[in-house]
């Protein structure tokens, strides 16, 4: 019985060290196939045969290095990519007046950009980004809130006044005019809705409430604000 255990547990050892072995060369091959897309500058190629290789034998030293190496590549390309992004949409949304989420988006491209290594291939465009986000976010941003208010006043123009007060609604600071036109939003769009429900026999409360909220957006002062009361009073009246 000993010399039988003995007998399989050398077996189990030969051939175990048979499949090391050649999981050991599957794996080298796999790492001398990372090695020439490395060469070609396929990076990201490479590195997923990188991977493979040490999924063979992850003790195999080499693609351990080159694995590390391209990890640092990748990951910088991928953080330059993912920078100019966010970059050109924080452009957009300034454009949009959305200035808060452009500073956000801003301030995160920075921040992917200062984690690209000098050995990923786009280091010099990344440092090209941050010169120019450097010189053109604030102009950028500032001008941020007068598109917006030109955009929010393109909607009560064109007679979207649901848009148009949800505009007004986000800006930080408005004039006079703004707070009029605001409010003359509100009280347009409450006015659609009340008109559809008027001569309806059953109307939802949810119907009456839409109707309601827009209504109560009316600020005190301000040209429609007595009508408003009004038509909350009768709206109020029909609840049920």
């Amino acid at each position: 019985m000993k010399k039988f255990l003995i007998g399989f547990v050398l077996i189990s050892v030969f051939f175990g060290a048979l499949l090391y072995n050649y999981l050991s060369d599957e794996s080298h091959a796999l790492y001398n196939e990372a090695v020439k897309l490395y060469e070609q500058k396929k990076y990201f190629e490479a590195h997923e045969k990188v991977k493979e290789s040490m999924d063979k034998n992850i003790l195999n030293r080499k693609a351990i290095l080159l694995k590390a190496k391209l990890y640092d590549i990748v990951t910088g390309e991928e953080n330059y990519r993912e920078a100019s992004r966010l970059y050109e949409e924080a452009v957009n949304l300034a454009m949009q007046g959305n200035s808060d989420q452009a500073r956000v988006n801003i301030v995160r491209a920075l921040e992917l950009l200062d984690r690209v290594p000098s050995t990923a291939p786009s280091k010099e465009n990344a440092d090209r980004l941050i010169e120019r986000i450097s010189r053109d976010a604030e102009p950028l941003l500032n001008k941020a809130p007068d598109v917006a208010y030109r955009r929010a006043k393109s909607f009560y123009e064109q007679g979207n006044y649901r848009r148009a007060f949800e505009s007004f609604n986000r800006l930080s600071a408005l004039s006079p005019e703004g707070k009029a036109m605001r409010s003359s939003a509100a009280y347009k769009a409450g006015m659609d809705v009340y008109i559809s429900l008027r001569d309806l026999p059953d109307v939802s409360n949810a119907e009456l409430y839409d109707a309601i909220y827009w209504f109560e957006q009316v600020e005190s002062g301000q040209t429609e604000y007595t009508d408003a009361a009004e038509k909350l009073g009768e709206l109020r009246a029909r609840l049920n």
